[in-house]
């Protein structure tokens, strides 16, 4: 079966993006070197697989990087959308192997007696939005922010980013709070 897949795998490696066949490569020179310093499939100790997952994921971020590149400079070129389509879709699967990689680095293989304060790290690094505060903050200054279109998503980043003060500016900001006098409805009567 072996010959069959070959000639497959070839064919379908040359339809590849370039920085993702040199991904497949590098990757492929990595698992070399490791099952060579672990003959027979013997165990390695957890830093050099860290390391060696370390080494792979660096080489997810040249590759994204390199797609990021070639993304840009199939839109500067203009012409037929779907190569840039389809650069795109390779840069997101490539940002998402990168982010499920690291995950599975850090649980797996790193093995933290508390998760939480390596996850976070992770969380912002892959799952945050950068852009969402400087959003939040444009948006609070708007005299209608929730009529932006948004408005709802930089709210939902901001809570899910932790960034609890800044999304209740954002909320306070919503014209219905504000003309309630942004207590939320409450009244603000003490008693």
């Amino acid at each position: 079966a072996l010959h069959i897949a070959r000639p497959l795998l070839i064919a379908e490696m040359a339809s590849l993006p370039a920085p993702t066949r040199s991904l497949v490569s590098q990757l492929r020179i990595l698992w070399s070197d490791m099952n060579s310093a672990h003959p027979g499939g013997s165990p390695a100790p957890t830093e050099e697989l860290v390391t060696y997952s370390r080494r792979c994921g660096a080489e997810m971020y040249l590759c994204a990087e390199a797609l990021q590149s070639e993304v840009a400079a199939a839109a500067a070129a203009g012409g037929d959308r779907s190569e840039e389509e389809e650069l795109e879709a390779e840069l997101q699967r490539t940002q998402w192997a990168t982010c499920i990689w690291e995950l599975a680095t850090l649980m797996l293989v790193q093995r933290p007696l508390v998760a939480g304060e390596c996850l976070l790290p992770w969380w912002h690094r892959h799952l945050c939005d950068p852009m969402a505060e400087e959003a939040a903050h444009g948006l609070v200054a708007a005299a209608a922010p929730e009529a932006q279109g948004a408005y709802w998503p930089t709210l939902a980043g901001l809570v899910a980013q932790g960034k609890t003060r800044l999304a209740g500016d954002l909320l306070r900001a919503h014209s219905a709070l504000r003309a309630g006098g942004g207590d939320g409805g409450g009244g603000g009567g003490g008693g």
